[in-house]
């Protein structure tokens, strides 16, 4: 969004351009276009060519050098509106004699060849895709499948889910040659994994399980399945799993298929692809037997946030966690989680605070590699699963270092632990000077009953350094 472009990001003048980039950029084509025709189709041709590419990458690293494209649509419609302030005594002339019908005319004709140039290949593109994913649907339904045996028991590590299931797959699968060359100091072994489900109306969360001995190696994968109700026909779920060896060590290896035990019994049967290889493609994907609920719409477009101003200017009243305001003091609740043995925190006063209190946190040593209890940080008790949050907070980082701001899922605080990390870095603060607004936005996953925890740390800190934290806000995102 456009706050985390480069120019309009930090200048909040420019908050009403805010998804209007696209609008503008056309306006100013066609308007180019009334004046002289070919200037307006290259114009077009250039925003189209270099803003492609996008629709297939996006995230603001690979589209931050767009913007440029905005400024120059609000600089041309600009420069059109003061001459035609200028000239508003010829608007009746022009007016009465038509001579606004040949740029009108010029214009309209880049509007239609646009929308004909654009339209038109997308529909033949639909037609062909819709013909080539009907094929490749009924070649996953009827390629040879082998049924995998599946043992099933409780999650034995401390990473994972309370109340679910580790159903463990370990013979049948990787029994084909690895599918790198040779000479390379690592083994990658691939299967393709197929898993029936009947439902029972309720949306089914599966886990395809990594132990996470090296946590750049933890691989593993949340899906939430809508299986349909019951007696409508199996659904299939489809994915790739992999075991990954190097020098004899084993770096990755797929364990097994993580459901809830409320879920169990909706799994059917699990299959392994006897020849994976006969396989254009691994895509996770779902099927529907019987042709019901196929999945149509193979492209799941995100949906676009309110504006960030809107979602600060109403943060306030939408706060899911009352004590983030820090007026109760650290004591406040079960919501604040105070640090053990890495730094302290107080309460204070002073200029810039929102209410009359922040909290004042001090190092003594780094609690970059402490464990998530140990640090500082906010408890929330009832997060939806699936749903996307907003933390926003006020924090003046006086060390010298980057603070971060992390988010998990966390077990009950009566359960054994449990900890799943949503996001490292959802906050990086740099240090600064007086009290400044940060915002990030995080995913729970669709696991239920497990507490949203969000922390703050400071690796290699240096003894005495201090930050104020004030008036943290988690919210739901708004659309």
């Amino acid at each position: 969004e456009f706050r985390s472009l480069p120019i309009v990001g930090p200048l909040p003048l420019f908050g009403f351009l805010y998804g209007w980039g696209a609008v503008l950029t056309a306006i100013a084509a066609l308007t180019l276009a009334a004046w002289q025709f070919r200037l307006g189709l290259a114009a077009t041709l250039i925003v189209l060519y270099v803003n492609g590419y996008t629709a297939l990458q996006y995230d603001i690293r690979h589209a931050f050098h767009a913007e440029v494209f905005l400024w120059w649509a609000v600089a041309w419609l600009g420069t059109l509106g003061i001459l035609a302030l200028r000239r508003r005594r010829d608007w009746r002339t022009t007016l009465s004699d038509g001579a606004w019908k040949r740029p009108a005319l010029r214009a309209g004709a880049l509007a239609v060849l646009l929308l004909a140039g654009l339209a038109g290949p997308l529909w033949v593109a639909r037609v062909y895709q819709a013909q080539q994913v009907a094929a490749l649907r009924a070649s996953y339904l009827s390629a040879g499948w082998v049924p995998v045996k599946a043992e099933g028991r409780a999650f034995d590590d401390n990473a994972r889910p309370v109340g679910s299931v580790l159903l463990s797959l370990d013979e049948g699968l990787f029994t084909h040659p690895p599918n790198n060359p040779p000479a390379l100091s690592h083994q990658s072994y691939d299967d393709y994994l197929g898993i029936e489900l009947q439902g029972t109306g309720e949306p089914i969360a599966l886990r395809l399980h990594y132990p996470s001995h090296r946590e750049f190696a933890d691989l593993s994968r949340e899906f939430l399945v809508p299986a349909g109700a019951p007696g409508v026909g199996s659904t299939f779920v489809f994915a790739p799993v992999y075991r990954v060896l190097k020098s004899e060590e084993l770096v990755a290896n797929f364990a097994g298929v993580g459901v809830r035990a409320r879920d169990q019994r909706c799994i059917v049967n699990i299959f392994r692809a006897s020849d994976p290889a006969g396989f254009p493609l691994y895509p996770n994907i779902r099927l529907q037997e019987g042709g019901v609920d196929t999945g149509q719409r193979w492209l799941t477009l995100q949906r676009k946030p309110l504006p960030y101003s809107e979602r600060k200017r109403t943060s306030h009243a939408r706060n899911l966690v009352a004590a983030g305001d820090f007026e109760g003091g650290w004591e406040r609740g079960a919501e604040i989680q105070c640090p053990r043995t890495y730094s302290r925190v107080v309460s204070v006063q002073g200029p810039g605070v929102h209410g009359q209190f922040a909290l004042k946190q001090t190092w003594q040593s780094g609690d970059g590699s402490a464990s998530v209890g140990d640090q500082f940080g906010l408890r929330f008790t009832t997060p939806k699963p699936g749903t996307a949050y907003e933390l926003l907070l006020r924090c003046r980082n006086s060390t010298d270092k980057e603070l971060i701001v992390s988010a998990f899922q966390v077990s009950e605080p009566d359960a054994p632990p449990v900890i799943e990390r949503l996001q490292y870095a959802l906050i990086s603060i740099p240090p600064n000077r007086g009290l400044q607004e940060y915002a990030g936005i995080f995913h729970t996953t669709a696991v239920e009953g497990m507490d949203v925890l969000l922390t703050a740390f400071y690796k290699g800190a240096t003894p005495g350094a201090e930050a104020i934290w004030d008036d943290w806000r988690l919210c739901e995102v708004l659309y």
